[in-house]
């Protein structure tokens, strides 16, 4: 049968690397396993107390200062978790902890390390220092030199610009998802906004490569508070054409990229393009899991909740094989 997806994949290899990934994750305790069987309608009997258990360790661990571990990105991935596991049903205590949360994440905002920071005549011109880009946060703590931001989602961004960026992004994700709507916010996707502008025109690579996927991720959930739409869908189309017939991307983690390619599908960006590239994304997760159902080394949970959505995504909006796929 002639591959739809990429060379030597089938609709049945990708039901098989769902169903290898599921029996070793999503009958789990860990809070990504009870996403996924929310989504897919699989909660069992026990899911309820599960999540108030889950929710519970994650406000108790929180620590006086507001924070967890005194960290930018243990504090947001705890805020952006903490969501996800409350849904619409946030108790005050849980309300309490987010806000004491996303008050110690604003102290950072324009924080010296921050990126924007400093200023020089090419740069100004540009809006590219910190009289144009305002309400980005500080890595917190301050990285050392060669060190990397590392996130549960798998991004590793070295210290310098990428790493500044992937610490404000998801630092902005989480005050955001918790209604922290104010003017720092709004300052900070309006910079956010100029930057993909100014790499869409071709203008100036200002944007770290490794930082590209991140912003666009935050830029398309937000894509309703800020006007960006054409922007979006002209970078959302940059990205589907460098991908590689394999389903990889050249010097990106696919997962990632893939996870922006979901959020874009969700919030109506998707397009025949972007299945295509998601279909093509989930061949190569068939081709590259190991027997564990996970891929490579990596056995963090979130990685494997972004591959069996790219999985299942495949699987159920499969196309006839012999129908061409329109860009």
């Amino acid at each position: 049968m002639t591959s739809w997806v990429s060379p030597g994949v089938t609709p049945l290899m990708l039901e098989r690397a769902l169903a290898r990934l599921e029996s070793g994750f999503i009958d789990s305790a860990a809070p990504e396993a009870l996403l996924a069987r929310r989504e897919a309608g699989r909660q069992t009997a026990d899911d309820r107390q599960l999540a108030r258990d889950l929710i519970a360790g994650i406000v108790e661990a929180q620590d006086k200062d507001g924070s967890w571990r005194g960290a930018l990105v243990a504090t947001a991935e705890s805020l952006l978790l903490l969501a996800d596991l409350a849904g619409p049903n946030v108790t005050k205590r849980v309300e309490r902890a987010a806000l004491r949360g996303v008050d110690w994440l604003r102290r950072l905002r324009g924080r010296p390390g921050r990126f924007g920071a400093g200023c020089t005549p090419d740069r100004h011109r540009l809006g590219f220092c910190h009289h144009s880009l305002a309400g980005f946060f500080a890595p917190e703590p301050p990285l050392a030199p060669g060190e990397e931001l590392v996130i549960s989602s798998g991004g590793r961004y070295p210290t310098g610009p990428a790493a500044q960026l992937a610490a404000s992004w998801i630092a902005l994700r989480a005050c955001i998802r918790w209604g922290a709507r104010g003017p720092d916010a709004w300052l900070h996707l309006d910079g956010l906004r100029r930057l993909l502008e100014l790499e869409a025109r071709g203008e100036v690579e200002l944007v770290p490569l490794e930082a590209f996927p991140a912003i666009l991720l935050t830029m398309t959930e937000a894509h309703e508070l800020v006007e960006l739409r054409d922007v979006l869908v002209q970078m959302l189309g940059r990205m589907v054409q460098t991908q590689r017939a394999d389903g990889s991307w050249p010097e990106l983690d696919a997962i990632s990229i893939l996870e922006v390619l979901l959020v874009a599908v969700e919030a109506g960006f998707g397009t025949p393009a972007i299945d295509a590239a998601l279909r093509r994304g989930a061949g190569l997760l068939a081709v590259t899991q190991r027997e564990n159902g996970l891929w490579e080394r990596d056995t963090a949970p979130r990685r494997a909740l972004t591959g069996w959505r790219v999985l299942r995504y495949a699987v159920e909006n499969r196309t006839d094989p012999a129908e061409p796929e329109s860009a």
